[in-house]
């Protein structure tokens, strides 16, 4: 990998046996085809998270970020992504290491609870006019 650079698009990737299970047998076999599955919308904030941890002057960087993948199903699912970058002599990347944590339910149930919550303050902020009308309804 060239120094302050993203590695090549062609790089092979090396991926756990656990990776089967998210993508199928549409596992991808270069980085290319890694960042052909990331959302459309995501693509540029990850490549700019990247490559500002690649760009650390550090012997090992490390960077998270949240994105959306493509899975095996078809549908994109929500992953934060922790990096490890080696760098040999603190120059050049020699490694890119990356550990996926799907967080889609995390992400799901974080909205139904902020939904929860507006209806509520709405209804603390409407329930004295309710209540002022209920009592002009009994005079």
């Amino acid at each position: 990998m060239a120094e302050g650079h993203l590695p090549d698009m062609n790089s092979e990737l090396v991926l756990s046996t656990r990776s089967g299970a998210l993508f199928g047998h549409y596992a991808p076999a270069r980085l290319d085809g890694w960042f052909e599955r990331v959302h459309p919308d995501d693509r540029q904030t990850l490549r700019q998270g990247m490559l500002a941890c690649v760009k650390g002057s550090t012997e090992t960087a490390c960077c998270q970020m949240e994105f959306r993948l493509e899975v095996t199903s078809g549908e994109y699912r929500w992953f934060l992504a922790r990096y490890e970058i080696t760098r040999d002599g603190r120059v050049r990347t020699s490694h890119l290491l990356c550990a996926l944590r799907d967080i889609e339910v995390g992400r799901q149930q974080s909205a139904m609870l902020e939904v929860s919550m507006l209806r509520f303050q709405l209804t603390l902020e409407t329930i004295h006019d309710a209540l002022w009308d209920m009592g002009e309804l009994r005079a």
